[in-house]
């Protein structure tokens, strides 16, 4: 029998042992992080400031993340309100979301707090996470937000001197106006410009005065003017003395 020559392949496997003192790691090289959390929302704040707000004003939010995100559709984002009301746009800015909430007629709070958040979409963080816990991280924001769409009343002007609305009187009269607190004040006298009032204002001249007053409150609502009061000043000084030529006659 003749034998055959058989040629055995041979492989060498050739390790490398790291030296412990040179603390090599993939670390070293690479900026590796293991992240299976969830992004979560971290808060809801006012950009505008404190204050009072009327009908067409807009107020401007903002809603951070606690971690870098990634948003997709971001303008399906709404805030809602525990006034019934609700943002009307919203805006992506980066890991950020800005809201636009424009004050619609009849919509009034003494404070505007946060009911619900709305969201059609995906939002992930840098590993993929998506969000999936959609409470709200606050109600209440720390900028002072009153929305006030109502107008105030017209304000009373005191006296309303009578029935006759004269006033004999050498030092001739006067009247103060009285309105909504925090409210500007303004009056006009016989239909001139409106003036601001800043205290009792006097009728010192003879003459018919007529006077009517409006005032616009904090928010910039403005109110209806007051019914005109018109009122005479008869000081008595036109007949100062009476003199006869006899002593006496018929």
């Amino acid at each position: 029998m003749t034998m055959l020559p058989i040629s055995i392949p041979v492989y060498a496997t050739v390790c490398s042992i790291e030296n412990p003192a040179e603390n090599k790691r993939i670390g070293a090289t690479r900026n590796i992080k293991i992240d299976t959390k969830s992004p979560k929302l971290k808060s809801i704040t006012a950009i505008s400031g404190e204050g009072s707000y009327k009908k067409d004003s807009q107020i401007l939010l903002m809603l951070t993340f606690n971690e870098s995100v990634t948003i997709t559709s971001g303008e399906n984002l709404s805030l809602g309100f525990k006034h019934s009301a609700s943002t009307t746009s919203a805006t992506v800015n980066g890991s950020n979301v800005i809201f636009t909430y424009t004050v619609g007629k009849g919509e009034n709070t003494d404070e505007l707090e946060l009911s619900s958040i709305s969201y059609a979409g995906t939002i992930v963080d840098e590993a993929g996470n998506e969000l999936s816990d959609w409470n709200l991280p606050n109600t209440t924001l720390s900028n002072k937000i009153i929305v006030d769409t109502t107008a105030p009343a017209a304000p009373t002007i005191t006296p309303d001197w009578g029935d006759s609305k004269i006033v004999f009187d050498t030092n001739g009269t006067s009247f103060t106006i009285s309105g909504e607190s925090g409210a500007t004040i303004e009056y006009t006298i016989d239909g001139s410009s409106f003036q601001t009032y800043n205290g009792e204002v006097s009728l010192l001249n003879n003459g018919t005065y007529t006077v009517s007053a409006r005032q616009t409150d904090e928010a910039g609502n403005v109110s209806s003017e007051s019914t005109p009061i018109t009122v005479t000043v008869d000081k008595g000084e036109l007949l100062t003395k009476i003199t006869a030529s006899t002593v006496s006659g018929t």
